[in-house]
């Protein structure tokens, strides 16, 4: 009888060039040359065995597509983030679908540990679920100081089937009052430790780190919108072309908006509360809570 022995190759999915976390990438827009989403990849395990005799034998893997991939189907702009569960016979497991955040600027350390110039104080984004039997999805933030201590994280769960974008939130809770230097984001289609399900699919878009009121440096992002709070209208201001504005209630509900004129968004019909309003312009995407009283 030949004797196996078992090797594993770990396969890499990653992005381009060194960056800081203000420039991840947050809409999915910018691509790598072979088509896949820039910063934001997965590291695939794979098993190979290999007998007495020299003989190689992987194992048998069906993939959904890809892992993950730059989907046409979007929030906002062209991309978006779509993750999906592959399923390995040989070993009778699933396999979810995944992403982290990578900094590995010479592609040699492949590195999901990312340094940022701020600290960040929730984690935010706009997603797309559709589960097959119990698969929950989730997103994770977590984030270190200049000694690699964890001084804060965050958690995203998403159970239930959402066929249309819908906008979800959680807020960073800090142990410490130290400065954050590092931050590791992952999301995948099935919590960890439990069975994922062929099938399964989790889009994501415009992802962001920081509240509403870190964003509305018009210096930094060319956009201020005043007066917040108000009980009547929004003056948007930007000193680049806007393309896009949606406004949602903080169940992720999309609420339509009618314009006064160009700039001033008529908030009189509007029930007292926090709304989200996401501005996408030439730059990027942002994402500013008003509050409407």
């Amino acid at each position: 009888m030949n004797k196996i022995y078992v090797f594993i190759i770990v396969l890499f999915f990653v992005k381009t060039n060194n960056v800081l976390a203000q420039e991840i990438n947050p809409g999915f827009e910018k691509l790598t040359s072979n088509g896949k989403v820039s910063y934001w990849g997965s590291n695939l395990v794979t098993i190979i065995r290999f007998d007495s005799l020299g003989h190689s034998h992987a194992d048998s893997i069906v993939y959904d597509k890809e892992l993950n991939f730059a989907s046409t189907d979007a929030h906002s702009g062209k991309y978006a983030l779509e993750m999906r569960n592959a399923y390995n016979y040989t070993a009778q497991s699933g396999i979810a679908g995944s992403v982290d955040l990578f900094d590995d600027s010479d592609f040699s350390s492949f590195s999901n540990v990312v340094e940022v110039n701020k600290t960040p104080d929730r984690l935010s984004f706009y997603f797309k679920y559709f589960p097959v039997q119990d698969d929950s999805a989730f997103a994770t933030i977590a984030v270190y100081d200049s000694l690699s201590y964890l001084i804060g994280e965050a958690k995203v769960l998403i159970g239930l089937t959402a066929s249309q974008y819908t906008f979800i939130s959680a807020p960073i809770t800090y142990s410490s009052s130290n400065s954050a230097k590092y931050i590791s984001v992952s999301m995948s289609t099935q919590l960890p430790n439990k069975q994922p399900h062929f099938g399964t699919r989790f889009l994501v878009d415009d992802v962001s780190l920081y509240s509403a009121s870190k964003l509305m440096d018009i210096s930094a992002n060319r956009i201020c919108i005043y007066p917040n709070p108000t009980s009547h209208y929004l003056n948007i201001i930007s000193e680049t072309d806007i393309k896009l504005i949606t406004l949602t209630d903080v169940s992720g509900k999309q609420i339509p908006i009618t314009f006064v004129d160009n700039k001033r968004l008529d908030c009189s019909f509007l029930s007292s509360g926090i709304y989200f309003l996401n501005v996408m312009d030439t730059t990027g995407n942002y994402t500013h809570k008003i509050n409407v009283e």
